[in-house]
């Protein structure tokens, strides 16, 4: 059952919540693409800095959606940070709570995005998704997301293969 949804802006006192969120759905996302020392070293110690970074930089947008007032979803993008993504904007990280997914979430967090961004000055927005996570491949293909290329991400967790999905303004 879906309940009450708000998506809303994320507010600074939030990081320590949006890097447990990260690091939960991340881990069940990847538990069977990752080597398990990565598996590991993805906790929220490291990951709580990173968020902290997000939240306190103009040039980076961080929105949120609860369900029945609980954290279920996120969505960090602004400028890329990749060189392989180039010159457009980036959709770093979108997670959902693996107790949230399959009821819209997702997809009301990426539009938002998208909507966010092609607002602004950016004609196009990217991503970089694990080629293996077929599931997330799924869901950027039909919610309008086009592969156009791939690289090879060298890490901070662990080498891997990469697929550049793109949306370009209509």
């Amino acid at each position: 059952m879906l309940g009450e949804v708000t998506l809303r802006p994320a507010r600074a006192d939030e990081a320590e919540a949006l890097a447990q969120l990260h690091v939960a759905a991340w881990r069940d996302a990847h538990a069977a693409l990752a080597p398990a020392e990565a598996t590991k070293a993805l906790g929220v110690a490291s990951r709580l800095p990173v968020w902290q970074r997000y939240l306190a930089d103009a040039t980076q947008h961080v929105l949120v959606v609860e369900q029945n007032s609980t954290l279920a979803g996120l969505v960090c993008f602004g400028p890329t940070s990749q060189l392989e993504l180039g010159e457009q904007a980036e959709i770093k990280h979108l997670y959902v709570a693996a107790s949230a997914r399959q009821l819209g979430l997702g997809k009301t967090l990426l539009q938002a995005a998208l909507a966010q961004l092609f607002e602004s000055e950016y004609s196009k927005a990217t991503l970089a998704v694990v080629s293996e996570n077929e599931a997330a491949r799924g869901f950027y293909r039909a919610n309008g997301g086009q592969e156009v290329g791939a690289f090879v991400d060298a890490g901070p967790l662990w080498k891997s293969s990469n697929i550049i999905v793109e949306w370009k303004t209509e």
